[in-house]
């Protein structure tokens, strides 16, 4: 025999020999999943090695012809928005602007001290005025103090029973209430 034969021989010897390692194992009735992968992967490989086993057989065939080598295409650039130019413009100006005070920002040494972040705390405060219904309203200080010079606002304190004998009430100084007149 040539050596040609025994190669295409050899390989075709190495299919059935796979083939029936798989019907083998496909009898055993534990491994199903397993089973089930392996004569997945087996059914991937036989047929390759039984087609590729003439071009393995015959030595003397013509060369393969390369491929043709793709030409690239060009990538087509998007026209560029005029929105997103003066846009990006505008970033490029501010931190030319601020290069000075970012460099001062990355040379410090207290970067994440509690300074650096004491800005998140800082809410506005607002001040309850009572209406004429019972209900609150929220206004600042600054507004506050608007309705207080035009008369709008009185200010008085809630009061206290000090004493449950006598029913005598009191004013509690400490706690201020804001009433609409």
């Amino acid at each position: 025999m040539t050596s040609k034969r025994l190669s295409i021989l050899s390989i075709l010897a190495v299919s059935s020999l796979l083939a029936s390692v798989v019907v083998g194992l496909s009898t055993t009735p534990n491994q199903g999943a397993s089973r089930r992968a392996f004569l997945d992967t087996a059914a991937k490989v036989v047929p390759v090695i039984a087609l590729s086993a003439p071009a393995f057989a015959d030595e003397e065939a013509a060369p393969a012809a390369p491929a043709p080598e793709p030409t690239p295409e060009p990538e087509p650039t998007p026209a560029p928005s005029t929105d997103e130019n003066e846009f990006i413009a505008r970033l490029k100006k501010q931190s030319e602007a601020n290069k000075d005070k970012y460099t001062q920002q990355a040379i410090r040494s207290d970067k994440l001290s509690n300074g650096q972040f004491s800005s998140q705390y800082q809410r506005p405060s607002y001040v309850g005025v009572r209406r004429t219904n019972g209900a609150y309203e929220m206004v600042t200080p600054s507004e506050l103090d608007g309705l207080l010079k035009s008369g709008k606002v009185e200010l008085t304190y809630d009061a206290v029973i000090v004493d449950k004998q006598t029913g005598e009430a009191k004013k509690d100084l400490s706690k201020k209430v804001y009433a609409y007149k």
